[in-house]
Order: structure tokens, then sequence, then C-alpha cells
């Protein structure tokens, strides 16, 4: 026989356990997630995928980047070439400079020495003139049978100026074309047979 009556039994079995009415009750048809497991191969190429894109984003950009940085070092507005190329452009514009007054420099001295082989040479084209008509002059002397005139001095002075002739009218361009030419007794030959000849043609006319 039972303790408790039948109808507390009863009442006891009907009512709902602690607890019981707290808990939310489910709507119907909804589904509970499955348990996590490990990604599928659909799962992993789609992850594969995003991460070859984003690669190949990263690449487009560092490309991007090398293209305006060559564009830049071309156009010479690049800050480090620019930092670095100033001090040698300075020093290259400072060998110019010093280039250029060098050779201004040298250009005056060639002037100067083209002066002084020209004066030189008109010098010295004077006294082989010179020496001539006094050769040709004491040749001409010498066939009538006079005394040549101003024989002596005509070779002290051709000896003196033969002897104060400066390195320049010695060994100048000039002074070499001019001696590179007929000798003193050459030229005053052909004076000579040219003058005579002249004489006998005027004479036979």
């Amino acid at each position: 026989m039972s303790l408790v009556p039948d109808d507390e039994l009863a009442k006891l079995v009907r009512e709902e356990p602690a607890g019981a009415r707290d808990r939310k009750e489910e709507a119907p048809g909804v589904d509970h997630p499955a348990p996590k497991t490990a990604p599928d191969e659909n799962e992993l190429r789609l992850r594969e995928a995003a991460a070859l894109r984003s690669q190949v984003a990263n690449y487009e950009a560092a490309l991007r980047a090398i293209d305006a940085e060559a564009a830049a070092l071309e156009a010479g507005t690049h800050p480090e070439f620019v930092a670095r190329a100033a001090p040698i452009t300075a020093a290259r514009d400072a060998r110019i400079a010093r280039s250029q007054r060098a050779h201004r420099a040298q250009l005056a001295a060639l002037d100067k020495l083209r002066d002084a082989e020209v004066q030189a040479s008109e010098d010295e084209v004077k006294r082989r003139v010179a020496s001539l008509e006094a050769k040709l002059a004491e040749r001409k002397a010498a066939a009538k049978g006079e005394a040549p005139p101003e024989a002596g001095a005509s070779r002290s002075l051709r000896s003196q100026n033969d002897g104060r002739r400066s390195p320049a009218r010695r060994h100048g361009p000039a002074s070499s074309l001019i001696a590179g030419e007929l000798t003193d007794d050459q030229a005053s030959d052909d004076l000579v047979a040219i003058a005579t000849a002249f004489g006998g043609a005027t004479a036979s006319a």
C-alpha cells in the first residue's frame, strides 16, 4: 500500500519537472547546426583561389610601384637620384668650367704664337730678299769689273742677322718652310740668270 494517496500521486505525475518552464520551446522546422568537421575539397579550393587573388593583387601593386620609380628615374625627379646626382653634377659643371677656361687660355696663347710666327716669317722673307738683292748687286758689279757697293756692310749685316735670329725664327714652322726652299746662293743664281737673260734680250732688241 502506497504511503502517497492516489490523487496526490496523479498530481505529481501531471506536473512538469523543475526548470522545464524556463526552457524555450524550439520552433518547429529549425535544423540544428551540424558539428564542425574538417573542410571539404571545395572549401579548400575556394581558400586557395582567394589567397592566389590576394597574391596577384600584391604583385600588381609592386609592379606599379616599380614602374612609378622607373618613370621618376628617367625623368630625373626621383628623390634618391636627385640627392646622389647633385654633387656629381656640380663636380661635372666645375670640370667643364675649368676646361673652358683652359681652352680659352690656350686659344689666346695660340693667337699670340701665330702673330709671332707671322712676324718672324715676314722678317725672314725681308731678310732673304735683302740678302738676294745684295748678292745680285755684287754679281752685277763684278760682271762690270766694278767694286761691289757696300759689299762688306752687306755681308756684315747678313752675318749679324743670321747670328741674332731668335729661336722662334730659327726653329718656327714658317722658318722651316722657308728653309726647305732654295738656298740664298741658289736663289741668287736664279735671279742673276734671269737678269742676264733679260739684259741680253733687251740688248739684242
